[in-house]
């Protein structure tokens, strides 16, 4: 009885002989048509203000090293350093999440 699914299982209860088999179910998903060139458009954009961001924190930090506030620059470096890693792997990470 094993495969044979909750029918089969149900038909030997009632000492009747299923007759349908089970089918196996296979669902590949995919974007509906227009879809993907809009969330690639936006995940370029994304892309695009990350490295905005990224200089902005690089530059907001040294300016602030220069000014003698040393922890607020190294948080601001430190913080753009991890965020040029994100940025560089951007694109693996996005296919990672959506495989």
């Amino acid at each position: 009885m094993p495969g044979k699914g909750i029918y089969a299982f149900i038909a030997s209860l009632f000492g009747m002989e299923a007759k349908a088999e089970t089918v196996p179910i296979s669902i590949t998903p995919s974007p509906p048509p227009g879809i993907s060139g809009a969330i690639q458009t936006l995940l370029s954009w994304l892309m695009w203000l990350g490295w905005i961001a990224v200089a902005g924190g690089f530059i907001a930090g040294a300016i602030h090293f220069v000014l003698g506030n040393t922890e607020s620059g190294k948080k601001l470096l430190i913080g753009a350093i991890i965020g040029a890693l994100i940025m560089a792997f951007y694109s693996a990470l996005i296919a990672g999440l959506i495989s």
